[in-house]
């Protein structure tokens, strides 16, 4: 076994082990504790809430777990790796391993350093004025192939995860019938569920959200149809990933600010099934090769 491997397997053990059960109904009871015994009483409320809030949440969770499958291997592909913050939404983060086969961007509106491995994309011919964080975000992150023309593969990555192995292995992933690559949504199969979890969340434009799910339902999307999850995006240029992102962005300016609830209609809209798109795994806070953190507090 290589360090890349012990590395990698490591960093597996830990995932699971903060994600299982336990940990997280411990390290909630503690948090609540604490905050009581500091007289934070609002925090210790507001997590009490948060929980409450989860259990509801579980008569819309349908878990579904499918297989990973790995298709072309591409040893000399050019491979561009990159992250988008805006608004101090996220604090950027060096990278733990160093992939020797990605090139590193950072797209965004805040000062990179000189020393970083985040080479900054210049996007001033955008004419983002006035437009918000998350429009600015959404739009960076659907549109790939407008900043690394001359890259095989492009893998977006959202800026609260840390990068902890060589993910240049993941564009085996990637289905040649989409081009496209993501993880399963791990607690959700169904567009229709998750459109009441964000109401309960207050994730999103509620009102916009229910008249997407409306329009969908009116179109023929089926319930049950499979969810994406979204941090990380692997793709490669072609007609049809191209038609993809592009139909994805459309959707999004419609949805309220819930860009995954509109890429399974996008996907089934196209002629194509769940599994055209490519799985790089059934949950991506137990992916190996990436740490999830809570975004920057501003």
């Amino acid at each position: 076994m290589n360090k890349d491997d012990l590395l990698l397997m490591y960093n597996q053990d830990y995932l699971n082990a903060i994600n299982s059960d336990s940990y997280k109904i411990g390290y909630s009871y503690t948090y609540i504790f604490q905050q009581i015994k500091r007289g934070n009483f609002k925090e210790a409320l507001s997590e009490i809430r948060a929980k409450i809030i989860a259990l509801r949440i579980r008569k819309f969770s349908h878990k579904r777990f499918v297989k990973t499958i790995k298709y072309n291997a591409y040893e000399d592909a050019k491979v561009a790796i990159y992250t988008a913050i805006f608004g101090k939404y996220d604090e950027l983060k060096e990278p733990n391993y160093v992939d020797p086969k990605c090139d590193y961007y950072i797209i965004t509106d805040e000062v990179v350093n000189d020393n970083s491995l985040w080479n900054p994309v210049d996007i001033s011919h955008l004419g983002f004025g006035g437009k918000s964080d998350l429009y600015k975000n959404r739009y960076v992150k659907m549109h790939p192939f407008e900043f690394f023309k001359d890259y095989d593969f492009v893998i977006y990555v959202d800026g609260n995860f840390e990068l902890c192995g060589p993910v240049s292995d993941l564009i085996v992933y990637v289905n040649p019938k989409t081009n496209i690559a993501v993880h399963n949504m791990f607690n959700r199969d169904c567009i229709f569920d998750e459109a009441k979890a964000c109401k309960l969340l207050k994730k999103g434009d509620s009102k916009r959200i229910g008249e997407m799910i409306t329009r969908y339902k009116k179109a023929g999307f089926p319930s049950h149809f499979g969810m994406y999850e979204c941090p990380v995006i692997v793709s490669r240029k072609s007609n049809t990933s191209l038609l993809i992102f592009n139909q994805w962005w459309e959707q999004f300016l419609k949805s309220g600010g819930r860009d995954q609830i509109s890429l399974p209609y996008v996907i089934w809209k196209n002629g194509f099934e769940f599994l055209d798109v490519g799985i790089i795994g059934n949950d991506v806070r137990r992916n190996c090769y990436f740490r999830k953190l809570k975004h920057k507090k501003i």
